[in-house]
């Protein structure tokens, strides 16, 4: 139990504090279990700042990263989960959206996002009717990633979902149908 504590827990420090904490020695992608060749260990002094203490390096490895995670970032317990990503009853899936379709310069690895059906561009009736009828597709959904594509000029963003909804969004990103609104921290 105090293990747990351990990297769930951040320092925080004092003025006059140097502690050793983990930070990370490649980038890691979201998803990724975190090996002991991953981690090392940073003197860290300033007030304010937490992060996980280097002695919690044991109960670290074998988590699993729920954000990209950049070479050199100071590790800390949001950025890590116990299970895998995606869990048992979840799906990754892949997106290609336009930028209108969601709110692009806020929209990271590690949000929570809901879905929303939107009428298709060239006014399908049926694509409108259900926008209209059942506008949510997904309630939440959490963001694994995301990253331009520089020759389409879309946003390529992986959503982790429960399964029963995955099909249903690989059609509605086909299809210009939907659209991601970003939810507040904690939802």
């Amino acid at each position: 139990m105090l293990a747990s504590a351990a990297v769930s827990g951040a320092l925080v420090l004092q003025a006059n504090d140097t502690v050793e904490v983990l930070t990370v020695v490649r980038d890691i992608p979201a998803g990724a279990v975190i090996g002991q060749e991953d981690l090392a260990i940073a003197d860290l002094g300033g007030t304010g700042v937490s992060a996980i203490p280097a002695s919690a390096a044991a109960q670290v490895i074998g988590q699993t990263a729920t954000t990209n995670i950049s070479r050199g970032t100071l590790l800390a317990a949001p950025m890590l989960a116990r299970d895998p990503v995606p869990a048992d009853g979840e799906l990754a899936v892949g997106l290609a959206l336009k930028s209108g379709a969601m709110p692009v310069d806020e929209l990271t690895a590690g949000s929570t996002v809901r879905v929303f059906r939107v009428p298709s561009g060239s006014g399908n009736q049926e694509t409108t009717a259900a926008a209209v009828q059942d506008p949510i597709m997904v309630d939440q959904a959490q963001v694994l990633s995301v990253q331009p594509d520089e020759t389409s000029g879309q946003w390529l963003v992986t959503l982790v979902v429960d399964a029963e909804y995955a099909a249903e969004l690989a059609q509605g990103a086909a299809t210009n149908t939907i659209s991601l609104a970003i939810l507040p921290v904690g939802s």
